[in-house]
């Protein structure tokens, strides 16, 4: 199950900031890929445990706007320590 609640903003300096989901309290994400242009979005955030030594997990976007700015859609990619992968295709609502 994935909960898609980033966040992106901007910062005082009008700097677009990511903020990952906060999901247990034992886990944690940082963001090692941010991109925007055009109307595309490319992120990926790496998912960590604290108390599990040499758990982590990667979660990729590659979205696209629509037109009218309304929904963003393409794939969101898993993929863990144990090799479970997953692939999906899942349409979003701007709030």
């Amino acid at each position: 199950m994935t909960i898609e609640a980033f966040e992106i903003s901007k910062n005082a300096n009008g700097d677009l900031l990511v903020t990952p989901p906060k999901r247990a309290a034992d886990s944690y994400a940082s963001v090692t890929q941010f991109e925007i242009s055009d109307r595309k979005l490319k992120l990926q955030m790496k998912w960590k445990m604290k108390s599990v030594v040499g758990y982590w997990k990667t979660e990729s976007y590659d979205r696209s706007l629509s037109e009218d700015g309304k929904t963003l859609s393409g794939s969101h990619n898993q993929k863990s320590v144990g090799g479970r992968n997953i692939d999906m295709d899942r349409v979003l609502f701007r709030q």
